[in-house]
């Protein structure tokens, strides 16, 4: 029923937005209401240079085995069927 799914939703967002929340700096908890109106510092980009050799695969160790190559290719594509990542970022 649309209409239970949306009350459903709506009082989660109130659940949500009357938590407190922690800032990374210490600073006492505050809800998330306040929490945007909060003096942060605005995100920066770096660049590392490095001087090794880059990598050519990766490998995410997973439930006692490390996968990579056709094996990590396939447990992200289940994770993503499943709705555990995003599609895009099994891509």
């Amino acid at each position: 029923d649309p209409a239970v799914a949306l009350a459903s939703l709506k009082k989660g967002l109130e659940k949500a937005t009357a938590m407190d929340f922690e800032p990374k700096d210490g600073t006492p908890a505050v809800p998330l209401a306040v929490a945007g109106s909060i003096d942060v510092k605005p995100f920066g980009t770096w660049a590392i240079h490095g001087t090794g050799n880059a990598l050519k695969t990766i490998s995410v160790p997973y439930n006692g085995s490390v996968l990579s190559g056709a094996s990590l290719s396939f447990q992200l594509d289940k994770w993503a069927r499943r709705g555990t990542m995003e599609a895009d970022c099994a891509e």
